[in-house]
């Protein structure tokens, strides 16, 4: 199962979702869970903000094409932060704008392990 969340370093409310992804991959990892972090930004700011915010999961740096992505999995506003979740079979089960809790995105994500 892979959760893509899309954000970007200048943004708070995505920076303030990034403990909770990081205590998820840990949490569940080892069971089967995979965050992937896309971020738009250049590559200096992600790496001190990965840095900054202890991040154990991969990121990938973005530009159009994933906006792009992001836009055809349901991000219809095309802002920051956006999550997309993926079960085992590759389907796209779950999409959300904006903040999301943690405790939401676990819920969620449980009955899919």
């Amino acid at each position: 199962m892979v959760v893509l969340h899309f954000w970007a370093a200048w943004n708070p409310i995505c920076r303030r979702e990034i403990p909770g992804l990081v205590r998820l991959q840990r949490e569940l990892g080892e069971r089967g869970l995979q965050m992937v972090g896309i971020t738009l930004d250049l590559p200096q700011p992600a790496r001190e903000r990965a840095q900054e915010l202890a991040i154990n999961y991969p990121l990938l740096l973005g530009g159009r094409s994933e906006i792009a992505l992001a836009r055809g999995l349901g991000n219809r506003f095309q802002g920051l932060p956006f999550t997309a979740l993926f079960d085992r079979a590759g389907r796209l089960v779950f999409s959300h704008y904006g903040e999301l809790a943690e405790e939401r995105l676990h819920e969620v994500i449980m009955p899919l392990l």
